[in-house]
């Protein structure tokens, strides 16, 4: 839908809801949202965990068909679903040592910073 754009044509992957000056405030909101689950386990990792189908497709895999619709691109929920994709694939366990996947697109160009 249009209204998932941002001012500039365009949507992150989470809402942009500060600017630069505001990332103090922004991580404090995300800290308070996520604080309450972060000793839960997801449906999706309770899924791979016990060698059931996940809902990976129905949960992340929208955002990233989405964000194909649009032009918009998606690299951190295409990589988590490749990598539940490969788990359930049994070409590896959920451990830890795969975050490390993302490192490369945490790091911002020079010009972004």
């Amino acid at each position: 839908r249009m209204e998932a754009l941002g001012p500039e044509g365009r949507f992150d992957e989470f809402a942009d809801f500060a600017s630069a000056a505001d990332r103090d405030a922004q991580a404090d909101l995300w800290r308070r949202i996520f604080a309450p689950t972060r000793d839960g386990k997801s449906s999706i990792l309770q899924d791979v965990e016990r060698g059931r189908p996940s809902e990976i497709h129905a949960i992340c895999g929208v955002l990233c068909r989405e964000g194909r619709r649009y032009g918009v691109p998606t690299p951190f929920a295409d990589l988590t679903v490749r990598i539940v994709e490969e788990i359930e694939a049994g070409q590896g366990k959920p451990e830890m040592a795969k975050l490390t996947r993302y490192r490369p697109l945490l790091i911002r160009p020079e010009h972004d910073k």
